[in-house]
C-alpha cells in the first residue's frame, strides 16, 4: 500500500486492523481486472473488506466477508467479482461498526477472470 491509515504493518501483512481502518493504492490500473481475492485471517471477530474506487467512501467496487477462521494465523482465500475501472486510487476499507480487532490481512490479488 501507498499509504496506511490504522492498521499496523507487521512483517508481510498488515494487522491491528479496527472499524474504518483503511490501504490506499495510488493509481492502480483496473481495466484489465474481472476480480480480486484477498488472503486474510481473524482470531476474533472478522468484518468486511471493500475495494473502493477514489476514496475510502467512494464507489464499491468488490467486498469480501472475512468470518473468524478460528486464529490470525490461519489464513483463507476470498474472491469476488470486481466492477469494471480504469487508472485510479484504490482504497481497500475494512469494516465492522463498532468493533476493533477485525482480522489481518496478508495480500490482494487482481485477476483477470
Amino acid at each position: 500500500a501507498d499509504s496506511v491509515n490504522g492498521p499496523r504493518v507487521q512483517g508481510n501483512n498488515v494487522g491491528s486492523i479496527d472499524h474504518g481502518h483503511s490501504l490506499r493504492f495510488t493509481a492502480l490500473n483496473l481495466s484489465d481486472s474481472a476480480s480480486a481475492t484477498v488472503r486474510a485471517s481473524s482470531g476474533n471477530v472478522g468484518g468486511v473488506i471493500e475495494i473502493r474506487a477514489g476514496s475510502p467512501t467512494g464507489e464499491l467496487l468488490a467486498s469480501f466477508e472475512v468470518k473468524p477462521t478460528g486464529g490470525w494465523d490461519k489464513w483463507i482465500e476470498i474472491k469476488s467479482p470486481l466492477k469494471p475501472a480504469g487508472r485510479g486510487d484504490v482504497f481497500v476499507v475494512f469494516t465492522n461498526p463498532g468493533k476493533g480487532g477485525l482480522m489481518n490481512l496478508d495480500w490482494i490479488q487482481f485477476n483477470a477472470q
